[in-house]
């Protein structure tokens, strides 16, 4: 199984999805009301807003940051005055089935320390078969 990646950045708390996608002039690839019922049964304890990269999942995920990155570069301003009501982080995927790591550039992690975020990430190790063997979460 190849490595695959995803990074998306998302926003949540107590706000209205459509201002704030028209106060980032971006529409949201996902977004949710706090209250709603979601997939899995579960009631969404906030609202969210966030955006994925929507580039190609074999590509290294330095590449999906460096996409959020030319984003939301020229947005920060707005993304710090959020955060004073919300919270924001960049939540990146990484599924292998092998061993491997991952290298990220100085541009992929300038959004984490321009807006004072934290990174999370999933790491989910699969066999052969593609079946999820472990998951785990880290936050840097």
């Amino acid at each position: 199984m190849d490595t695959r990646s995803r990074a998306s950045l998302r926003i949540m708390g107590e706000f209205d999805v459509a201002s704030l996608s028209e106060a980032l002039a971006l529409e949201p690839s996902y977004s949710h009301k706090k209250g709603v019922v979601g997939q899995i049964q579960t009631v969404f304890d906030s609202d969210m807003w966030s955006l994925k990269a929507p580039l190609d999942r074999t590509l290294p995920l330095e590449k999906h940051l460096e996409w959020l990155v030319d984003q939301f570069e020229s947005r920060y301003e707005i993304l710090k005055r959020i955060k004073t009501y919300a919270k924001i982080d960049v939540f990146c995927g990484i599924t292998t089935g092998e061993q491997s790591g991952f290298s990220l550039s100085p541009k992929a992690l300038s959004i984490f320390r321009d807006l004072e975020i934290n990174l999370e990430v999933s790491l989910i190790l699969s066999d052969e078969s593609g079946e999820d063997s472990i998951e785990d979460s880290a936050k840097t």
